[in-house]
């Protein structure tokens, strides 16, 4: 549930990065000015995102092992 919730979480924060950079380039190149608060913003999701993956590797999900040793 909770490995869920971040999975989400973490697929929400690359959506917004990859759509501010994307409008900032884009607003650079056609009006040569950009949204100045995007660099910083998205640098500052991007370490979240790290954040949040690094619970995913590093806390799996508990899953029960098979019970195929009892039988032969």
């Amino acid at each position: 549930m909770v490995q869920k919730l971040i999975g989400q979480y973490c697929r929400l924060l690359t959506v917004i990065m990859m759509l501010m950079v994307f409008s900032n380039a884009v607003m650079r190149y056609a009006f040569n000015s950009g949204i100045s608060i995007s660099e910083e913003l998205s640098r500052w999701l991007f370490l979240w995102l790290i954040f949040f993956l690094f619970l995913l590797v590093a806390f799996p999900p508990i899953v029960m092992a098979p019970m195929n040793f009892f039988y032969h």
